[in-house]
């Protein structure tokens, strides 16, 4: 985003599943929200985690406000990586990537965040994404646990 500097956050969980079955979880975007109950998707088109897909969700933020952002796949690679863009009423908001690596008897995913937050918001930002992201994973490890088993 043109004129802020972009923030990353990286998040990792080593999940004792099959690859196929953490990128049924990351993949779906009907699961990702079953996973979270402030979330909600409104709105798919076309095939969940195909290039160019895309979906609305509706997340309700720490004040109650419900914000509704759309996101569109940008690269997919089944089992192995998933690629997407969201904006916020036409602007960008954040970009993020999922890496499922194999590790012994299961995987490691890897989760990566980007986004552009106001100067004086960084550091609350950074924490919030870092805690958010560390609890979403670990609810895609037993989803895929739950659902796919080994």
């Amino acid at each position: 985003m043109a004129g802020r500097e972009s923030l990353v956050v990286i998040g990792e969980r080593a999940i004792p599943a099959t690859a196929a079955a953490v990128w049924r979880v990351v993949a779906d975007p009907a699961v990702l929200a079953s996973l979270d109950p402030r979330l909600r998707l409104k709105a798919s088109v076309g095939e969940p985690a195909a290039v160019g897909s895309a979906y609305d969700m509706s997340a309700r933020g720490p004040l109650g406000i419900r914000l509704t952002t759309h996101t569109t796949v940008t690269e997919a690679e089944p089992g192995v990586r998933i690629a997407h863009e969201s904006t916020l009423r036409g602007r960008p908001v954040s970009k993020q990537r999922g890496d499922i690596l194999p590790a012994g008897d299961g995987v490691v995913l890897r989760w990566t965040v980007e986004q552009w937050p106001p100067p004086r918001s960084r550091r609350a930002i950074e924490r919030l994404v870092g805690r958010e992201l560390e609890i979403w994973l670990e609810a895609v490890g037993r989803e895929a646990l739950t659902t796919a088993g080994r």
